[in-house]
């Protein structure tokens, strides 16, 4: 004998041999339960019906000009895309803390707009078009005004070139936006910041360091095809020597902010495997082999979509969030390196499975955005953290946005 339900209510179902097969309706965007009683046992899963990708993306970068760009000419921050309360309307700033000032991991905004009117801008209606463009190039201007410098190549933590503390994380990004502004706008002036920006996160030490959204393969094709041989086989014989540090290192991970985390494991996987492609050898290919393995045992199967697929997080709600709570983040963004790193695992080694494991990587972190372009910086997952109710969104806007980047970019390399 064998029952299910649907948020509460009863649901129909066939049956076959050992499967219960049940339909969902789609048309209701958000959280359902499924209970399934099978021979007096009981069961449970939890799903998230999205918006359609396509929806969710073009609100999103709505929602980012309209709410999130600082617009006060004469202001150093004028043009930045900034963190957002969507439950008060009002922007977040705060100088002194790092997670919520106009820099770092927020150029997300920044790049996912310009991915968008790469692949999507054809089919806009001129107007959209231009007041995404002119938005843009807002943030370009402050980027470059305020925190990019470019006689050096440094990237600097926040407005006035505010650099007291080293980050080599703050690097491969901005090498991934200008590669993109390339794309769009054809001015090579773009990739020769992409080339003064990489060059620095080396000098400065990038070869120990296990930054992740290097764009090894894309950068190194741009310059060859623009001739930049010269910059090319420069940064190339970077990329080899911090490929050997990471085969030396193996799984003796150096720590980085934190001790030991997914998103220092799913990078090493990531720019070995990039190596591999870029180079064609199989050395590289076994070394990620290897990474891959550890990279696997952060993500689970379990059903209920806030873990299905989702690696492991802890504590981003208190960084990056309005209620400052430690605690397990489920889903939470960089789930989608390792969702990158199941791709090329997949391409390099012709595996369906690891096709299916990306999607479904990249797919549960859409909950994390809703219909009307706002979305949230954490999903906290447990029920209290330190004696206060969790089990929440938190109403921030922040960081988020690279998801949705990294989504893009499956789906037009799918396609």
């Amino acid at each position: 004998t064998a029952a299910v339900s649907i948020d509460g209510k009863v649901a129909q179902y066939t049956q076959t041999a050992d499967t219960l097969t049940v339909r969902v309706p789609s048309d209701t965007i958000g959280e359902h339960s499924l209970l399934f009683t099978v021979n007096g046992k009981t069961a449970c899963a939890k799903i998230y019906v999205s918006e359609s990708f396509e929806r969710l993306l073009s609100e999103r970068c709505r929602y980012i000009v309209e709410k999130q760009q600082f617009n006060c000419q004469g202001s150093a921050l004028d043009g930045a895309y900034l963190t957002y309360d969507t439950e008060e309307n009002e922007y977040i700033y705060d100088y002194c803390r790092r997670n919520l000032n106009s820099s770092r991991e927020r150029i997300c905004m920044a790049l996912l707009i310009t991915l968008y009117l790469k692949h999507c801008g054809a089919s806009l209606p001129r107007e959209e078009y231009d007041r995404l463009h002119s938005s843009l190039m807002r943030f370009t201007d402050f980027f470059k005004r305020e925190i990019y410098d470019s006689q050096t190549g440094t990237v600097s933590n926040d407005i006035g070139h505010e650099n007291s503390r080293l980050r080599l994380y703050n690097y491969p990004w901005p090498v991934r936006f200008f590669l993109e502004l390339f794309a769009l706008e054809g001015n090579r002036e773009y990739l020769r910041d992409a080339y003064r920006i990489m060059k620095q996160y080396y000098a400065l030490g990038g070869k120990s360091f296990y930054a992740f959204t290097i764009p090894i393969l894309r950068l190194c094709e741009l310059f060859a095809e623009n001739g930049m041989e010269s910059e090319r086989q420069e940064i190339t014989a970077h990329f080899c020597e911090h490929a050997e540090v990471i085969i030396a290192n193996a799984s003796d991970y150096p720590a980085h902010e934190v001790s030991y985390e997914q998103s220092i494991v799913a990078p090493a996987a990531e720019f070995l495997l990039q190596m591999y492609f870029l180079t064609g050898e199989e050395r590289y290919l076994d070394e990620a082999d290897k990474q891959m393995k550890t990279t696997e045992l952060f993500s689970g199967s379990q059903p209920d979509y806030h873990l299905y697929m989702c690696a492991i997080r802890h504590w981003d709600g208190f960084w990056f969030g309005k209620h400052a709570l430690y605690g397990d983040t489920f889903p939470h963004y960089w789930s989608v390196l390792s969702a990158n790193a199941f791709e090329d695992y997949a391409k390099a080694h012709g595996d369906k499975r690891y096709f299916d494991m990306a999607e479904d990587a990249f797919r549960g972190q859409l909950c994390q955005f809703s219909p009307d372009g706002r979305a949230t910086c954490a999903t906290l997952f447990p029920f209290k953290v330190n004696g206060k109710a969790a089990s929440f969104k938190d109403p921030w806007a922040n960081d988020q946005d690279w998801a949705l980047v990294y989504y893009l970019d499956h789906l037009n390399q799918k396609h």
